[in-house]
């Protein structure tokens, strides 16, 4: 900087020139400048990262009811069936049930799920009598209700699960209308075996009658 300085009698004049070296104000001033400029890059840099969580996390959101939504028509349709229909793991553990099996055992999905399918069936007095090509005949003794039970493997490799899922179908009224027509098959057949008895005793009698007949009428001539 430069100053003038006059005299008292403004006859002679002075400049004063005062150099300063400001080498390090200036480097500061670039130093806070760079790292003001840092911070409002990395400003710009968390929002953005805010705002892509804040998109992923709706798309989750959005993801999640999706599958809420899908699981819940799933487990409605399963609930519309009158079978009872337990979904297992590989294990034989209990992943999903439909309410036919919740109102047959009298428990909830909180004490259904996670427990082994075959315990369940025996601690409820379902007893297997007959062994079919895929299925199995089950007697409920305390209702002496029969049921038959069927199980098919299946495996998602997206979802790398593996398990079965098992039915239960009553077969009660199915049963009794078998054992009365097996019933009326062995009646039918028994009635058969008496009808063809009578006829034969009726064949030999004719016969017998024929014989003397035939007897008789030969001693009638002979006289």
């Amino acid at each position: 900087s430069a100053s003038t300085i006059r005299s008292r009698n403004n006859n002679a004049n002075m400049l004063v020139i005062v150099a300063k070296d400001n080498t390090t104000y200036v480097k500061a001033n670039e130093k806070m400048q760079e790292e003001r400029d840092k911070q409002i890059h990395s400003e710009n840099r968390l929002k953005q990262k805010q705002q892509e969580l804040i998109a992923k996390h709706e798309e989750l959101n959005n993801l999640f009811k999706k599958v809420a939504i899908a699981n819940r028509e799933r487990q409605k349709i399963m609930d519309s069936v009158g079978d009872m229909i337990i979904l297992t793991d590989h294990e034989g553990v209990i992943k999903r049930v439909n309410k036919a099996v919740k109102e047959f055992t009298r428990k909830s999905d909180k004490d259904i799920l996670d427990t082994n399918w075959e315990e369940l069936i025996y601690e409820h007095e379902l007893e297997a009598t007959t062994l079919y090509a895929g299925s199995t005949e089950l007697f409920h003794r305390p209702t002496h209700k029969w049921y038959e039970l069927s199980s098919y493997p299946f495996e998602d490799v997206d979802l790398d699960f593996s398990g079965n899922v098992i039915t239960i179908h009553e077969t009660t009224e199915i049963k009794k209308i078998t054992e009365e027509l097996e019933k009326s098959g062995r009646k039918i057949n028994e009635n058969m075996i008496k009808l063809q008895s009578a006829h034969n005793q009726i064949s030999v009698l004719m016969q017998n009658v024929t014989n003397q007949t035939d007897t008789s009428i030969r001693l009638s001539n002979f006289n």
